[in-house]
């Protein structure tokens, strides 16, 4: 059974966590519903999120308060819930501050897991963050399984995907065997990636697409049969990117990323923001490259409207440091008046 994404509200404010609960955790038959967990103060907030790693039920996003009396500030709160995790995303929640955001990304790293909004949270706005945050952070955690199992399978002389090399063949009687633990490695290996939550394929050293995963197809709007037709140093979309030079670099042996790249299929005219990660490999004695591709489109869509919020804040910070500061020379100048009446 899958488990709920965790959230951690902290707020000294009794009915503000009222409302997150309601939001985030309505009635059963609802088709959303997060497993939240509320705190008043920061060093039960810190608890709760220290019990959630122990336990191996880590939260995938907090919604924390800037001021909470009479403990701890929520910046303490986020500094020590980052060192517990790197994973989580924080959402900074604030109606006023006198510590910026540039502050307070640099006490909490990384900038890309740390976020801003204004208070009061509409509802649809807390459910907002809680479903597009609790997305980015299982995404995160599904590319980090499959880095892992990619990386398994790489290495492991057994898979298709590896040199067989002197030791191995040593180990194994037959050519029989040999076939069959090959059989077997492909399989395996092919499982891997026919699961894989991100685009896979797999480029010859002629230029050719040998294999290719579903979710490749899904994130370029192509059919298998095009893919399959294709060589990667004739398409015009790759020479401009010069990912075409960069592939036949791999194909020698370098290991290569790009990032955050704008692309547009050449088959299936589909426009995505991609990672591109190249890794060389060799089967069967041929130098070939793994392609690995992240379609990051939703996550930049949201750290682009993230941004405008943050930006959002800090032009309203800067309004009310002004504000406060005529405040404090109206003040000022009236108790001047005051004085000079009294001594009048």
């Amino acid at each position: 059974m899958n488990r709920r994404l965790r959230i951690l509200a902290v707020d000294d404010d009794e009915n503000i966590l009222t409302i997150y609960r309601g939001v985030l955790c309505p009635p059963e038959n609802s088709s959303v519903s997060f497993d939240v967990v509320t705190c008043r103060q920061a060093e039960e907030a810190i608890e709760a999120a220290k019990k959630a790693v122990e336990e191996n039920n880590p939260f995938a996003v907090a919604f924390i308060d800037i001021r909470m009396h009479p403990g701890q500030t929520g910046i303490y709160a986020a500094k020590h819930i980052r060192a517990l995790g790197s994973d989580i995303n924080i959402l900074i929640t604030t109606t006023h501050s006198d510590v910026s955001p540039q502050e307070i990304a640099r006490q909490v790293p990384p900038v890309d897991k740390l976020f801003f909004a204004q208070k009061p949270l509409q509802n649809q706005e807390i459910l907002q963050f809680a479903l597009a945050l609790g997305a980015k952070w299982q995404s995160e955690k599904q590319l980090r399984q499959f880095q892992m199992e990619l990386k398994t399978v790489i290495k492991k002389p057994t898979l298709s995907l590896e040199i067989i090399n002197e030791e191995l063949l040593a180990e194994i009687e037959g050519h029989k065997k040999v076939e069959e633990k090959l059989i077997i490695a492909y399989q395996t290996n092919q499982n891997i990636l026919e699961k894989a939550p991100f685009g896979v394929y797999v480029v010859n050293s002629e230029g050719y697409i040998d294999y290719v995963n579903p979710a490749m197809s899904i994130i370029a709007g192509d059919e298998f049969e095009q893919f399959n037709k294709s060589n990667v140093f004739d398409l015009q979309t790759y020479r401009e990117l010069g990912l075409s030079q960069k592939m036949k670099a791999g194909l020698k042996g370098e290991y290569f990323k790009m990032e955050a790249v704008e692309y547009t299929s050449y088959f299936g005219h589909k426009t995505t923001i991609r990672n591109f990660t190249g890794i060389p490999l060799q089967e069967k004695g041929e130098r070939k490259i793994l392609m690995i591709i992240e379609d990051i489109t939703k996550t930049k869509k949201l750290e682009e409207a993230l941004k405008a919020k943050t930006i959002g804040l800090e032009e309203t910070n800067t309004a009310l440091r002004v504000l406060l500061k005529e405040r404090e020379r109206d003040k000022a100048e009236f108790e001047a008046k005051v004085l000079n009446n009294v001594r009048e």
